[in-house]
């Protein structure tokens, strides 16, 4: 999987639920996401193992 910052991400255990990927430690196995689309006020960071994380088609 190659992912980059910005990139918009489900996780294997919430089916139909987008993140943003926020940032991504592959040598840790960690990665910061945030629920998308993005709340008016604040948007809060998760950080969840990388083997979670699953790459979603691009929206156009």
């Amino acid at each position: 999987m190659d992912l980059e910052p910005g990139a918009l991400v489900g996780l294997n255990e919430q089916p139909g639920c987008v993140f943003q990927l926020i940032n991504l430690d592959q040598d840790k196995g960690c990665a910061w996401i945030r629920p998308w689309p993005l709340a008016s006020v604040h948007s809060r960071t998760l950080s969840v193992s990388t083997l979670e994380l699953k790459q979603l088609e691009e929206v156009a």
